[in-house]
C-alpha cells in the first residue's frame, strides 16, 4: 500500500472517529490527508468503500481475501458471512485509537 493510500485511510479513521459516520464527509477526508477530494475519490470510491475497506483490509487482510473470493465466485454462507462481519466489526472497535477516542 503506498503512503498516499494510507494517509488518506488515517485521515478517513480520525475523520470517522471524531465525527461518526454520518457526520465525515469526503472533504473532510481529502483535508485530513492533505489531498483534493479527487485524490481520495481515485483511492476510494465513496465513503462507505473506505470505512468498509479500514475496517476489513487494514486489521485482517488474509481473512478479508478469502472472505472476498468466495463471495466473488457466489458461495454464500450466511452464518460464516455474519461471524465474519462481527469479528471485523469487534476487532475495528477494540483498536487503542477507536477506545480513546470516546465514540463508542
Amino acid at each position: 500500500m503506498d503512503r498516499r493510500h494510507r494517509e488518506i485511510r488515517e485521515a478517513a479513521i480520525d475523520a470517522f472517529l471524531a465525527g461518526g459516520y454520518d457526520g465525515t464527509t469526503m472533504e473532510e477526508i481529502a483535508t485530513g490527508a492533505g489531498v483534493a477530494k479527487q485524490t481520495v475519490y481515485k483511492h476510494f470510491n465513496d465513503k462507505q468503500h473506505s470505512l468498509r475497506h479500514r475496517a476489513v483490509h487494514h486489521r485482517r487482510p488474509a481473512r478479508a481475501h478469502r472472505h472476498h473470493r468466495r463471495a466473488a465466485a457466489g458461495d454464500h454462507d450466511l452464518p460464516g458471512d455474519l461471524e465474519y462481519l462481527a469479528v471485523t466489526f469487534l476487532t475495528a472497535l477494540m483498536q487503542p485509537r477507536v477506545l480513546r477516542s470516546g465514540v463508542w
